[in-house]
Parts: C-alpha cells; sequence; structure tokens
C-alpha cells in the first residue's frame, strides 16, 4: 500500500514518502483494545512520530479531540462522495469529519449450500425458520452419523466480535425494515432478542461453539461441516452462500459496521498535515478505493462504487444494497472509555447465555454501564431530589423572611453591629450556599462545576465580609485607614467580590473535565473533575486564600476581644469561623470519598453545604433575634455598665504613649481594651493597665510625667469611646 502511493508520489513530483507501521493480530492477543489504547497513548502526549493514523471505526468519539476536521481541509466534492453512506454514522462526531473510511466490514450469515439443497430447503429469513430448518437438517445428518456437523457459531467469544452479534441480533428484532432505531436495552424486543439467541444456542450449537473463537470460525467455513456461520464478509468459504442475517419478521434484517477509518493528527507541523492530507486523499479517492475493493474484496464507504460492473464482478453489490446497518457509537455517546465498556458488556452477556443469571437482571445491568445517572427533580427513580429541593425552598423563604426582624423597634439592640443593606447582603451570603445543591440536579457538565465553586466562594464572602468590614472599623486604635475603610464600605466589599471572580477565573481557565464514575454492577454517573495537576494546584490555591481571610478575621476579633461595642458579636463570630473551617474540611473529605451511589454522592455533598449555610444563618443572624426578646431590665443593665464604663474611662489619668510599645505589647493592649483608641496615646484602661505595671520599661504619668491631653496636639490624644 505504501509502495502504491510512493509510486503515485513519484510520477506527481510530490517529493512524499510514506511509510506504515502495521499494528496487526500477529503482535497482539487482543487486536482491537491494545491498538486502541496504543494510538490513545501516542494522542494523549501529542506524539509526532506518526501523521496519519488508521483506527476502528468504534474510536471517532475518542480520537475527535486529536484529529483535524476534514471539513477544512479536503474538498467538499471529496466529502461529498461518502455522506450518502455509512460514514455519517462512523467518521462525523459532534458535527465534525474526524476521518474518512478507509474500508467498512459487515457481517454476514454463510449459509451451506450443499446441505439446504440436499435436502430442498429455502434459505431463512426469519429466526424462526433459521432453528426450525437448521433442526431439521442436524437431527437428519446427526441421524446418518455425522455428528461432527455445526449448527450455529453464534460469534459471542470474550472479543469485540461479541457486542457486534449481540447488537445487530437486537437491531433485527424492529417492528419494521424502515426503523432506523434501535430498540434499546429496555425494550421488550431487547429481552425477546436475547431469549431467542439462546434458543438458538440450546437447539443448534452449545456453549463451546458459541465461545468459539476467529480463528475456528474461520476454521468452519474451510471445512463446510456447518449449517450456518455467522461471520464478516471475507472472500472464504465456497461451500456456502452469503445473505443477510434473518429478523424476528421477514424482510427486517441488521448487520452491525465494521472496518478502519483515516485520520489526521492535529499536533503534526503546517507542512506535515499538508502533506498527509495528499496520502488521505489519494487513499479514499474513488480510483484507488475501487482498485482496493477489487484486489482485497473489501467493502468501500463510497455507495456509488455499487452501481460499477467492475467492482460488481467480485463483489456481492446485491447483498451490500440490501444491508441494514448499524453502528457501535451510539453505545458510546455517554461513556468515555469504549474498551471498558465493550468489556462489561460481554460479561454481563455471557453471564445469560452460559449461565442462569435472568434477562432482565442482565438487560438492567448493560442499561446501568451505558446510562449515567443523576439526581432529578423526578421522582421517577428517587424522592430525593425532590425532598432537597423543598427543603432549600423552605430555607430560603425563611432567610428572607427573618429579615423582618431588621425593622423591630428593638433592632438596635441586637442588630446595631451592622446596618440593614450590610445584613442583606449577609442573607443573601447564606442563601448562594444553596446554589451549590441547585447545581448538583442533573449530569455533572462543566457549567455546573464551576457554578458549585462560584457559589462556595460567593457565598462565603457575602456571609462574612459585612461582618468583616464592621470588626475592621471597630479597630481598637482610631486611624485614617479604618476611617476611609468605613466611609467606603461598598468599595471594601467589592475588593472581595473582585477577588473571588479573579480566583475563579484562574480556575476557569484550567477548566473542568466531567468524568464518568464507573461502578461495577450498580448505577454510573458523572463527577467533576480538573483537568490538570495545576487544575488542583489553583483549587487548593482559592482554599488557602479563603484560609488565610479567616486566619486575619480571627486575628482581628482577638484584638477586639473586650470591646465593649462588639462584646457579644466577636465571641459569635469567632464561633462562626471555627465552623466553617470544621465544615469545609469536612466537605473536603466528602469530596475525597469514593461513592458507590449516584444518591449518596448529591445527599453528602448537599447535607454539609446547606449545613455551612445555614450554620451562618443562625450564628449570624438567628442569634440575634433571640436578643430582640431579652428582658427590658437586662438591656438597660448593659447600657448603665456601659455608661459607668465610659465614664470611667473618660475620667481615668493615666496616659500611654502607643509608639514606644513593642508589637506584643501594643496586641495585648488592644486586646485588653474595651473602647476605641483615637491617636498615639491612650488613657489608662483598667484592663490594659496589667499589661503596663507588668513592663518595666513603661512608667506612670506620676514618675514620668508627659503633656496633658489639653496640651497635646488634639489628633494625637486618646479619646476614650463610650457606645450605648
Amino acid at each position: 500500500m505504501a509502495n502504491q502511493f510512493n509510486d503515485y508520489s513519484l510520477e506527481n513530483n510530490l517529493n512524499i514518502t510514506l511509510k506504515i507501521n502495521a499494528y496487526s493480530i500477529s503482535n497482539t492477543t487482543n487486536f482491537v483494545n491494545q491498538f486502541g489504547k496504543t494510538i490513545d497513548e501516542l494522542l494523549q502526549h501529542k506524539s509526532k512520530e506518526y501523521d496519519i493514523y488508521f483506527y476502528d471505526v468504534i474510536y471517532s468519539k475518542r480520537y475527535s479531540s486529536h484529529f483535524l476536521d476534514l471539513n477544512s481541509w479536503i474538498p467538499r466534492n471529496h466529502l461529498d462522495m461518502y455522506t450518502k453512506g455509512v460514514a455519517l454514522e462512523t467518521c462525523k462526531y459532534n458535527g465534525k469529519w474526524v476521518g474518512l473510511p478507509f474500508h467498512i466490514d459487515f457481517s454476514v450469515l454463510y449459509v451451506n449450500r450443499e446441505l439446504f439443497q440436499k435436502y430442498e430447503l429455502e434459505y431463512p429469513k426469519t429466526w424462526d425458520e433459521l432453528i426450525e430448518k437448521g433442526k431439521f437438517i442436524l437431527d437428519n445428518e446427526r441421524a446418518k452419523g455425522n455428528n461432527e456437523l455445526i449448527g450455529y457459531n453464534g460469534l459471542v467469544s470474550d472479543n469485540e466480535s461479541c457486542i457486534c452479534s449481540i447488537l445487530e441480533f437486537i437491531y433485527s428484532y424492529r417492528n419494521s425494515k424502515d426503523s432506523k432505531v434501535f430498540p434499546g436495552f429496555d425494550s421488550e424486543e431487547a429481552a425477546e432478542a436475547l431469549n431467542k439467541l439462546k434458543e438458538i444456542k440450546e437447539n443448534l450449537s452449545s456453549d463451546q461453539i458459541f465461545q468459539s473463537s476467529d480463528f475456528e470460525t474461520v476454521n468452519y467455513l474451510l471445512s463446510g461441516n456447518a449449517i450456518y456461520i455467522k461471520y464478516w464478509n471475507i472472500p472464504l468459504g465456497d461451500k456456502y452462500d452469503k445473505i443477510n442475517l434473518p429478523g424476528k419478521k421477514e424482510g427486517v434484517s441488521g448487520t452491525t459496521i465494521g472496518g478502519f477509518d483515516v485520520g489526521v493528527s492535529k499536533y503534526i507541523s503546517s507542512n506535515h498535515k499538508k502533506n498527509a492530507m495528499i496520502v488521505l486523499q489519494y487513499f479514499t479517492s474513488k480510483e484507488f478505493q475501487k482498485n482496493y475493493t477489487i484486489t482485497e474484496r473489501r467493502f468501500s464507504g463510497i455507495p456509488s462504487l455499487y452501481d460499477d460492473d467492475d467492482v460488481c464482478a467480485v463483489l456481492e453489490c446485491d447483498l451490500f444494497k440490501q444491508f441494514q446497518p448499524i453502528s457501535r457509537s451510539f453505545v458510546v455517546d455517554n461513556y468515555d472509555d469504549y474498551d471498558e465498556y465493550s468489556l462489561k458488556f460481554r460479561t454481563y452477556i455471557a453471564k445469560f447465555l452460559f449461565g442462569n443469571e435472568s434477562i432482565s437482571k442482565i438487560l438492567s445491568n448493560i442499561i446501568d454501564i451505558s446510562k449515567n445517572y443523576s439526581v432529578l427533580l423526578s421522582t421517577d427513580t428517587t424522592k430525593v431530589g425532590l425532598i432537597f429541593l423543598i427543603i432549600s425552598c423552605i430555607i430560603i423563604m425563611i432567610m428572607i423572611l427573618s429579615l423582618l426582624f431588621l425593622l423591630h423597634p428593638k433592632a438596635k439592640y441586637a442588630f446595631g453591629f451592622m446596618t440593614i443593606d450590610f445584613w442583606i447582603l449577609t442573607i443573601f451570603g447564606c442563601i448562594l450556599y444553596l446554589g451549590f445543591v441547585f447545581a448538583g440536579y442533573g449530569d455533572a457538565t462543566k457549567f455546573k462545576c464551576h457554578g458549585k465553586m462560584i457559589a462556595q466562594t460567593l457565598g462565603f464572602t457575602f456571609s462574612l465580609a459585612p461582618s468583616f468590614h464592621r470588626l475592621v472599623c471597630n479597630f481598637p486604635r482610631k486611624t485614617h485607614f479604618t476611617g476611609w475603610i468605613n466611609q467606603n464600605r461598598y468599595i471594601f466589599i467589592l475588593s472581595f467580590i473582585v477577588l473571588d471572580v479573579l480566583l475563579n477565573e484562574l480556575l476557569f481557565l484550567s477548566s473542568y473535565n466531567t468524568k464518568v464514575k464507573i461502578i461495577d454492577d450498580g448505577k454510573n454517573y458523572k463527577i467533576c473533575q480538573h483537568r490538570s495537576t495545576i487544575g488542583y494546584v489553583k483549587f487548593a490555591f482559592i482554599y488557602l486564600v479563603k484560609f488565610i481571610i479567616i486566619l486575619i478575621f480571627s486575628f482581628i476579633i482577638y484584638l477586639e476581644w473586650n470591646l465593649r461595642r462588639s462584646y457579644r458579636d466577636v465571641r459569635v463570630l469567632i464561633i462562626n469561623l471555627i465552623m466553617n473551617v470544621m465544615l469545609y474540611t469536612i466537605l473536603a473529605a466528602v469530596n475525597i470519598v469514593n461513592y458507590d451511589d449516584y444518591i449518596l454522592h448529591f445527599v453528602f455533598n448537599s447535607i454539609v453545604v446547606m449545613t455551612i449555610s445555614i450554620f451562618n444563618y443562625i450564628l449570624l443572624y438567628v442569634i440575634r433575634i433571640t436578643w430582640l426578646f431579652q428582658d427590658k431590665k437586662d438591656m438597660k443593665r448593659n447600657t448603665s455598665e456601659r455608661s459607668k464604663m465610659a465614664s470611667y474611662i473618660s475620667n481615668s489619668s493615666n496616659k500611654i504613649q502607643i509608639s514606644s510599645l513593642s508589637v506584643v505589647e501594643r496586641i495585648k493592649l488592644y486586646h485588653n481594651s474595651n473602647s476605641i483608641i483615637g491617636g498615639k496615646t491612650v488613657n489608662g484602661v483598667s484592663r490594659a493597665n496589667s499589661v503596663i505595671h507588668n513592663n518595666p520599661s513603661i512608667k506612670s504619668s506620676e514618675n514620668n510625667p508627659i503633656k496633658s491631653s489639653s496640651d497635646s496636639n488634639p489628633e494625637e490624644s486618646v479619646h476614650a469611646y463610650s457606645f450605648a
């Protein structure tokens, strides 16, 4: 083949030399699977070693992202030669011409001509006729001592031929010839077809014969010692006539599309791409395909060749025109690894044909490996989706309605920590977390994977950033920075939102992939997975940033621990932060666990995120509602105590120069302060005195007098504030 092209290249001065590296049955034990994996490894590593690949027709989806779209490289009239044939089913994926057929194969039924002539029988047109006539011949021949005669081989051995045989057998149970739709594994036709195949085995064959290898099957063809042989169309078996496989009804048949396509790698240089396209066009040209079909007696993917007298002189053109083909491609639409699918499929079929598994159980298992399950609002499979939707909606309504408490006459005692708009943002953040739950419905997609992350990051920001802002404004020492933050509170919140957008955009660039989680004897489902290690690093970085924010948040809370203005608030906030760290850790652990059940995967993830939302809501908001209903005497007592403290601070005669304190001493000072410090010096505070008196480097005003507040610059003097 390479020599033919090289001669053509030489004659036309193309300056292209073709070399072919053959990968055949002789150098692998499982040709289709190993061949597919070898090509896959080369393409995954973006190898430039090979320009053109010949591949099994089943792998068009698998290689589509690695091959050039021929639409952009091949002339339209060249592609048009293939558009009316099976190439549309085997070479196109998502509108892209992944390759073109090099040659195609179909399975046929070989019927023993001599035996049918001997008993003056017509060839069978239905499966029932095949059993009836085959049993008649078999019984008569065995009565004459011909005990070596085989009735029907089945071709369901543990290789790719098995899945082909099963698919075409079920396809032959369509209600009419005009129907092009596969009945489906959940149909009555599928159960009826497989039961019929088992009936054929029990009447005309045996377990051993049904599991015969390709080598043994070819020997049956050469020996002529079989009534029926189901096999691929090959130029062997002179004692047999080839006919279409029978069907449930006369005129209905089925045959699996096999063969090899040819595609061009997108990882090679531009010059190699151009040369590769010349080679591809040569092998898929009508002239080459005609000669190849005649010499090799292989079917071509160009339908018009079957009206050519030269081709029809050596090939069964009428047989080809009667084929009712089915592609295996539909079984991999929801499955990433066809080889794994095929292996599981064959295992289940063997349990039915050669074991005692029921047809309903087997078909259910086959459906499970070819279908992705997910939690939906529909209650057809489970009520979990509807239950979580109802719970989420109830939580959202409660959160929204609870905002009315902000209008309560005593709201200033319970919600004075922040303004009303910031409380609304906090509640909005708690609601945003629930977006994670809603993104869990249906099959996982890249959009939903990013949506879950956005719900977590923005939920965190909106629920906690307003409180963070308030803490910064309440910093024990009054500075220009805290004053600016207080005056530009929306810019402060917006900066956190922008940070989240940038972090999520960073993650989006590496993007997610969705992977089918394969469950043995269970229900498969899709999960989110990062494309590469870089994606996992970016994901970890986002969590690290949030953890750093929590640490800063916690540090400020420590500094403001004794501030009368936010005495209860900081204690609630620190509990909230601890709960967030714990729950996010649990969420990370839940995502690491491998679940064999798609419902458990949804439930555990949803429960953890809903718990984060509810705990934030309770600790940030609901607990303050309980403060509204405190006894009025308690409120007055608190107010009185604060007033007394303010008076005490205002009348204190001690004064400290803050700039003279070390960092640790300042931290202790801020931590023990119960009011905001206005400048560079601070009036002695009862709790701060313990820091001062224990530090020999700091002397009291009696031994080391400093300027009084009346003599100092107003901006540098210390002001003690008390808040009712």
